[in-house]
């Protein structure tokens, strides 16, 4: 991703691509005594439930949740929602059982993200490392 442009839709969905690849395929196995550190951009219905599986997969995985909003709106049943056969408000979930799940849920936007260094600038300034799981002022 070019730092110049802000993230798009596109950069999060080939994230999410990576990161169900990443499941699937053989990994390298971790030193004793290491735990893997995984950070999902972006907390729509498919970074979600990325987050959330991947930390039901393993419970031993550190999993990390960037997103700055409160709700995000589920994809199933919308159709419903459009026909009149249900409310939107039922399609808006909080991700308290997500965090229940064990997921570390950060509550802002990412503005930039350094592969090399494993960590991502967060809005407010904060620079978020993957490698240690922390936020740095």
């Amino acid at each position: 991703m070019d730092a110049t442009r802000p993230m798009t839709r596109r950069d999060v969905a080939r994230g999410i691509t990576a990161s169900a690849a990443a499941s699937v395929l053989p990994s390298p196995s971790l030193a004793q005594g290491t735990t893997a550190r995984i950070v999902v951009i972006g907390g729509g219905f498919g970074g979600a439930n990325c987050a959330r599986a991947l930390r039901q997969l393993d419970p031993k995985l550190q999993v990390s949740l960037i997103e700055p909003n409160q709700t995000f709106t589920a994809c199933p049943f919308s159709n419903e929602v459009i026909a009149g056969m249900r409310e939107l408000p039922a399609q808006l979930f909080t991700y308290d059982r997500i965090a229940a799940g064990g997921v570390t849920v950060i509550p802002q936007a990412a503005a930039k993200v350094d592969p090399r260094a494993h960590t991502v600038t967060l809005a407010a300034g904060q620079l978020f490392s993957a490698t240690t799981a922390t936020a740095a002022a």
